[in-house]
């Protein structure tokens, strides 16, 4: 199979494994087969899109999200972090808002 049933392969088996689930029951959590999942995991064959569908729905991701490269699915959880940050801190009064600053400031020191 080419290289987009590999990233959908790999992209599948990390949400699995993200889950700390077995390829049984992922299978069951996803509605699939066992046998679906594991031609999905291993590139074996090209998926139905039904079946990316599915997938998609009970992890509640886009389903463009299952083709992303490593990269590619790297930057999307940075933006949607990044998304999610910006909600609440427009909520906060400038004093808030200073006070997250500093936080995040000192956080990031400790890690250099």
């Amino acid at each position: 199979m080419g290289d987009l049933a590999n990233i959908l392969g790999k992209r599948v088996r990390h949400l699995r494994q993200q889950r700390g689930l077995s390829q049984e029951d992922y299978a069951e959590f996803a509605n699939i087969t066992m046998k679906t999942l594991w031609c999905i995991e291993t590139a074996k064959h090209s998926s139905r899109f039904d079946t990316i569908e599915k997938i998609a729905k009970v992890e509640n991701i886009p389903y463009y999200y299952l083709f992303m490269t490593d990269d590619e699915s790297h930057k999307y959880h940075n933006e949607q972090f990044s998304s999610e940050i910006n909600k609440y801190f427009k909520k906060l009064d400038d004093v808030d808002k200073k006070i997250v600053l500093d936080l995040l400031a000192s956080l990031a020191r400790k890690k250099s």
